[in-house]
């Protein structure tokens, strides 16, 4: 019984003390590397209807952090009318048919470099967020915190935005 209970006290000092003999600072912004779908599983949320308040967050990213998508696009349109001059694009690993979920808005008409099949890397950042929402059916307003990428939010509007064609680029 005392070897146990000694064994128990070692046990817990080096699990209490395992991340402290090295240099990493939990705090600092790191880059992780996934597929769409990997992404959108990280995703959860909750709501406190009391005080009318949601929160959305990602289970393993952080503000600052940068994500690296690595994905083959599955579907490719372009929309050039004057509101919406935006590329979609519909990534293949994600476990969906609904066209909205998993595609990703990009800036202007991008069909001539990226085609169904070419493997590509979105490189992003993660944001936190927080804005004022009216329930149009109940006619409450909502404060919502979000995370989600830094490129496809403007602050001034509080409304997501296609990201820029910068963010993605061809790979191997």
């Amino acid at each position: 019984m005392y070897r146990l209970a000694i064994m128990a006290v070692i046990l817990c000092v080096v699990t209490a003390t395992a991340g402290c003999l090295t240099n990493e600072d939990a705090s600092q912004p790191t880059a992780a590397t996934m597929t769409m779908q990997t992404y959108l599983d990280q995703y959860r949320q909750a709501q406190d209807t009391a005080n009318k308040t949601a929160y959305i967050w990602l289970t393993s990213l952080d503000e600052g952090d940068t994500v690296h998508i690595n994905d083959t696009i599955d579907i490719i349109t372009c929309n050039t009318s004057m509101q919406q001059n935006r590329t979609l694009i519909k990534l293949r690993s994600v476990n969906s048919s609904d066209p909205q979920r998993g595609g990703l808005a990009f800036q202007g008409d991008i069909t001539q470099q990226y085609h169904a099949g070419d493997n590509v890397t979105v490189t992003v950042h993660i944001a936190n967020v927080t804005f004022t929402s009216n329930n149009t059916a109940t006619g409450d307003r909502w404060t919502v915190h979000y995370e989600l990428f830094r490129e496809q939010w403007d602050n001034a509007t509080e409304t997501d935005v296609p990201l820029p064609a910068r963010c993605i680029s061809h790979r191997p």
